[in-house]
């Protein structure tokens, strides 16, 4: 692993008040030694990073070798502009301020003490006990787009080869994968947060989204526990990256 790449991951895992240790840093996990693989060798030359929050993910993307165009999604205003500003002026990288759902137009999202927890969806209990930090604790109305709207017809280039799209929605993934079946035709891979337990009232839950994806011609090739309940053990949360078959 780089240097470079290191303080990256530490610098993201700071944000969040954690301290990565030598032996940690010194190896790459196996789930981004998966995404590394298939961003750099899997013909990929647009990243769709939904639920960009501070642009973490797609600076450990890049600190991995990915020297694409990144496309960053994030709806919460202060987030946004950590993101803009950490980005500055690299030509190779938007970032929109809005949440990506099922249509167009103006939404409320719930602001969590712990922005990456932050929804468009009720929180229920269960997450409010894990992670008590997590709770609302206000409203801000931001656009909510289609990615189908995006990336209409014509904005890609006739060369390109194919995205890869990241979801980080908090229990919106079915609703973020029905705005965007035009877009989808040319996914080569999809890495989504999928929730074993209901978290968020009315969120997608983990075997719809599998299912719609395994219709759509993608298979499972990743599982990583992000969240666990920490009495028994049980996963309540995982990471998925998902390629085409």
């Amino acid at each position: 692993m780089s240097t470079k790449a290191k303080e990256i991951i530490k610098k993201a895992f700071r944000y969040w008040g954690l301290e990565v240790r030598r032996h940690i840093a010194a190896q790459v996990p196996p789930d981004v030694q998966r995404r590394r693989h298939i961003l750099n060798d899997g013909n990929i030359d647009l990243l769709v990073d939904v639920g960009a929050n501070v642009g973490d993910y797609s600076a450990i993307c890049r600190a991995y070798g990915y020297n694409g165009r990144i496309c960053c999604f994030e709806p919460q205003s202060n987030e946004f502009n950590v993101l803009q500003a950490r980005v500055g002026a690299d030509p190779t990288i938007c970032c929109v301020r809005a949440a990506v759902g099922d249509r167009d137009g103006k939404t409320c999202i719930n602001v969590s003490g712990h922005s990456s927890s932050s929804s468009l969806l009720p929180m229920t209990k269960l997450h409010e006990s894990l992670l008590p930090s997590s709770k609302y604790v206000m409203t801000e109305e931001v656009d909510i787009v289609r990615l189908d709207s995006f990336f209409q017809l014509g904005i890609l280039p006739p060369s390109f080869h194919g995205a890869y799209l990241k979801l980080d929605v908090q229990g919106f993934e079915m609703k973020v994968l029905e705005g965007c079946t035009q877009l989808l035709r040319f996914v080569k891979a999809i890495e989504v947060e999928l929730s074993v337990q209901e978290v968020y009232h009315g969120s997608s839950k983990y075997y719809e989204v599998i299912q719609y994806l395994e219709n759509r011609g993608f298979g499972i090739v990743s599982w990583t526990d992000v969240l666990l309940d920490p009495a028994s053990q049980f996963v309540i949360q995982a990471d998925a990256i998902f390629i085409r078959r």
